[in-house]
């Protein structure tokens, strides 16, 4: 079953970077679904409850987003166009069909309506999307048939292992706090602003001497627009680090199916045109989603790769 498939895979130890930082992103949002219910008038909500909530809409979000239209959506977002016969002058459709097709013979859990969609990028590049759908950028069509392949059978190593799926669950997360951070912002717009006017009334009363008193109201304000925007920052970046630990160590994953559907020479190759030269700092290597090329390449080898 495809739900059991999805959950063993989310506990595989790779993912357990991004597996703490939905559980930490969950815990936000009941934080914040108990401080708004029990701010209120009439509000009291004990913490298991709020975390009850906050699960149940964490979860609401995320069948929405592993639904079809969550996967269209994304399709449109990324313009990704389907492949047709009579606008397919590469014949990718015919190389997908028999990478798909021994895709399924190695890992059946892949979807049987997978479908094959392009993209218009001057970077070759191929990527994959929510459950049923692998992308190829035009600038891909330029390399051989081998290639292609190569990158599609990655690609649907990223779908066997559900990989994508796990993505679109980080993002759902990351909406909820980023609706969560707007709607801190607001309020607290709202109070300055109030704040401000009960300001420009003083300074009415009291005259000249109301000068310090809106000095004080506008450092205030910076200081708060400092602070929320400052913790927004911090999150984010320890969501990235986290995050992409898991994606590098996916992308060793995808790269062995690869080579298990006999395309690693390939990829190899493909890895080696597509890699951008120059030493990455240790910071940009920690935040990168794929690991290095060299790196990529030496695991290939180990597999048996003669390149």
């Amino acid at each position: 079953m495809y739900i059991v498939d999805f959950f063993k895979r989310m506990f595989n130890k790779t993912n357990i970077p991004s597996m703490l930082y939905i559980l930490l992103n969950v815990a936000i949002i009941t934080i914040a679904v108990f401080y708004f219910v029990n701010s209120s008038v009439s509000g009291s909500m004990k913490l298991w409850q709020a975390a009850l909530i906050a699960l149940g809409g964490y979860i609401a979000c995320i069948l929405v987003a592993l639904s079809p239209f969550g996967e269209w959506l994304l399709r449109k977002i990324n313009k990704c166009h389907r492949v047709t016969k009579d606008r397919d002058p590469r014949n990718l459709e015919a190389i997908f069909v028999e990478v798909y097709r021994n895709a399924r013979e190695l890992n059946s859990s892949i979807p049987n309506d997978v479908g094959l969609y392009v993209k218009e990028d001057i970077e070759p590049n191929a990527f994959a999307l929510g459950r049923k759908t692998v992308c190829v950028t035009t600038a891909l069509m330029d390399h051989s048939d081998e290639e292609i392949k190569a990158a599609m059978s990655h690609e649907f190593g990223h779908l066997a292992h559900k990989d994508t799926d796990l993505i679109l669950v980080i993002s759902v997360g990351n909406l909820i706090i980023m609706g969560i951070a707007l709607v801190i912002r607001l309020l607290i717009l709202f109070i300055q602003l109030l704040f401000l006017i009960a300001v420009f009334l003083i300074g009415l009363v009291i005259g000249d001497r109301g000068a310090l008193t809106t000095l004080v109201a506008v450092v205030s304000s910076f200081l708060v627009n400092v602070f929320v925007n400052g913790l927004i920052w911090l999150w984010t970046q320890v969501g990235v680090l986290l995050v992409m630990k898991s994606h590098r160590e996916n992308e060793y994953l995808a790269d062995e199916f690869a080579f298990n559907l006999g395309y690693g020479e390939a990829l190899c190759r493909l890895l080696d045109m597509i890699s951008i030269p120059g030493k990455k700092s240790f910071f940009s290597c920690l935040k990168s989603a794929h690991p290095k090329t060299e790196k990529r390449i030496a695991r290939l080898r180990e597999l048996g790769v003669k390149y």
